[in-house]
């Protein structure tokens, strides 16, 4: 099956079709396609395309409306998108009424022609901002979305400028700019199945530029910041080949001594939201880069 990972956009506004108690009975029977938005419309014809079956929506697969079934669903959300065969990011659009497409921006950038010993022929263009920077695009600025980029084996972002495929290996856009294979490049991703499939110190850092690239996202509701990240450390505490120990709020209790070091990235007094939502010495009490 494939997973749509989206934004759902502004509370009241720009929310999309949602399974409910009241319509799941018609939901059941088929699908009301014209009244679904645009995102949805345009993934469904792409899983057929490609062959797969099931497509996995969770405005349309958990009940938004039963908050016993939105918990269960919530729990196993982790799971839902790591045993995904694809993941299809809506990264460009704010909204599920934007769709996955778009008419792609005229944008420069550097090629290299030819390089001869000292003397090294670039042809250059300005291209604003990298391919992974949270700031270029919605979906990457959210908080809930880390998780659907980090946990499915593959996704593929539809950005206004090109497709970014990312997987456990590698990165790569179309443009043939940035790429991580086989590099020292490395993203949020790439850390995150470096934790599962490598043992050693370097675990601690992964972990720290983890949640060093979450703590700069949006959450609508700060206490939050630690069950949008559950996710990641309940699939890390069951599949990593080194012992990580407990998960003690957004730290682990193998490498308590570092972990306990974060600081604000800012040169200011820690800001830190009320009602608590986490311990006090843990990042996610604060507000803010960590």
């Amino acid at each position: 099956y494939i997973c749509l990972s989206h934004c759902w956009g502004i509370l009241g506004a720009t929310q999309p079709l949602r399974l409910t108690k009241k319509n799941k009975p018609l939901f059941e029977k088929e699908l009301p396609l014209l009244s679904m938005p645009q995102t949805f419309r345009d993934v469904l014809p792409l899983v057929r395309r490609l062959g797969i079956s099931y497509l996995w929506i969770d405005s349309l697969c958990i009940l938004q409306d039963d908050n016993y079934d939105w918990h269960r669903e919530a729990a196993a959300m982790s799971s839902v998108y790591q045993n995904s065969w694809l993941t299809i990011a809506a990264t460009a659009s704010s909204n599920s009424n934007e769709g996955l497409y778009r008419v792609l921006d005229k944008y420069h950038y550097s090629a290299r022609l030819k390089e001869l010993r000292s003397i090294r022929l670039n042809l250059e263009h300005p291209f604003d901002g990298k391919p992974w920077e949270t700031k270029t695009f919605p979906l990457l600025s959210r908080g809930w979305a880390f998780q659907e980029r980090l946990l499915p084996p593959r996704v593929v972002h539809f950005t206004q400028h090109e497709l970014i495929f990312e997987c456990r290996e590698g990165f790569w856009c179309e443009c043939g700019i940035y790429k991580t294979h086989g590099c020292n490049q490395t993203t949020p991703k790439l850390s995150y199945n470096q934790m599962i499939t490598k043992v050693g110190l370097e675990n601690s850092e992964r972990w720290h530029d983890i949640v060093s690239e979450y703590s700069r996202l949006d959450l609508s509701f700060y206490k939050d910041r630690l069950p949008a990240i559950s996710g990641i450390a309940k699939h890390l505490q069951s599949t990593s080949r080194q012992e990580l120990g407990k998960y003690l709020a957004g730290l682990w209790e193998g490498s308590l001594e570092f972990d306990l070091l974060w600081y604000s990235s800012h040169l200011r007094l820690l800001d830190r939201p009320q009602p608590k939502s986490a311990p006090s010495w843990s990042w996610a009490a604060t507000k803010g880069r960590i």
